[in-house]
């Protein structure tokens, strides 16, 4: 079917176990099957395609290859990538690669996952134990990586990765090494969950650099927005620091974190600390935040009251639930003023509060 086409924009193949090979080739002619040859209007009426015959092979041939933009490819446990030396790095046209549940598209735990350097966009479930995107000379243009549904990854490499402004990383229970990510200097976005692992391997990192005279901060200077779960005390001291550019931080889900302790963070304008059951204390540096705008506050049950030294005076709102304690509520309202607003929301049964954080990145 492919043969036929003379140009593709998008091309999605789901839970198709039949297919075993895809592999790119050149068409021995470049007709339709009624023998003319295909005109620009025949091109654009098949722009995306839907692809979900029994196939045991498929073929792309070179010129739909040269006009791919979007491949996604989903629970096709078989289907291994032929034909081409470069891996999907021959796929020089692609903005979006998407691949799910293919164990067999994605390298081995020892080899580099070859990339084209045209593309913004990658997401990738069910990743092996080791993911390494790699871009010849580093000639990239990934912006955005989400990494999703996979308990056996191990270690991310991002050093090939020059261009990377967001990385979202949801469903990896096992990811242990990060690797590059402090050096990435276009960084802006994080999303990610914590585990004992990764912050064992963070502060034995920090530690050894500390002994060097080295930088001891995992995170990039140039972070703007950090969406963490699961956070973990002893990370604390070495993440939340030396962030300048940070203006959005939102913690949640985090049910070991009983303190929280912020660098000096000039820029931050958003703080949200959401279902962390055990919290106790606010940091006392919220006090010096003087571009903090607003704070919310849902969920934190065993939260009793501000910080001693009280919040910025640049705080324009503050949101907290029902869970906090009557004392910490009297001291919410009387903060409230013409230019301070101060909003009390309620816990569904669920436990997750009823209003939204829209300004906020969501994880």
């Amino acid at each position: 079917m492919l043969r036929h086409m003379q140009c593709l924009d998008e091309l999605s193949i789901e839970d198709c176990p039949e297919i075993k090979s895809l592999s790119i080739h050149h068409p021995p002619e470049h007709v339709e099957e009624s023998g003319r040859l295909a005109s620009s209007s025949d091109c654009q009426a098949v722009a995306q395609t839907w692809l979900t015959q029994d196939e045991l092979l498929l073929h792309i041939p070179l010129n739909v290859l040269s006009t791919l933009k979007k491949l996604r490819m989903q629970s096709c446990p078989g289907v291994e990538l032929c034909g081409n030396k470069e891996g999907f790095g021959g796929f020089t046209s692609l903005t979006e690669l998407e691949i799910s549940d293919c164990p067999m598209l994605l390298p081995s735990a020892n080899e580099r996952f070859s990339l084209p350097p045209s593309i913004p966009l990658l997401v990738i479930g069910h990743a092996p134990k080791k993911l390494q995107p790699y871009f010849p000379d580093n000639q990239t243009s990934l912006k955005k990586l989400l990494v999703w549904r996979s308990p056996n990854l191990k270690s991310l490499h991002l050093h090939s990765c020059t261009a990377l402004e967001e990385l979202e990383i949801r469903g990896h229970g096992q990811l242990a090494v990060l690797e590059g990510l402090q050096h990435l200097s276009s960084f802006r976005g994080l999303w990610i969950t914590m585990n004992s692992d990764m912050c064992a391997a963070w502060v034995r990192k920090c530690l050894e650099r500390e002994s060097g005279s080295g930088l001891n901060h995992v995170l990039p200077p140039s972070l703007e927005k950090l969406v963490i779960r699961d956070l973990r005390e002893e990370v604390v001291p070495y993440l939340l620091v030396q962030l300048p550019s940070l203006s959005k931080l939102k913690i949640r889900d985090s049910p070991k974190l009983t303190s929280l302790q912020l660098g000096f963070l000039g820029n931050l304008t958003e703080l949200a600390v959401c279902n962390c059951l055990t919290l106790v204390d606010l940091p006392d540096v919220l006090h010096n935040l003087h571009s903090l705008k607003k704070i919310v506050l849902q969920n934190n049950p065993c939260l009793s009251r501000l910080p001693e030294k009280g919040l910025p005076p640049s705080l324009k709102e503050l949101i907290i639930d029902d869970s906090c304690s009557l004392e910490l509520k009297e001291q919410c309202r009387l903060l409230e003023t013409g230019t301070l607003r101060v909003t009390f929301e309620q816990l569904s049964v669920a436990g997750q509060s009823v209003g939204s954080i829209p300004s906020l990145p969501s994880c």
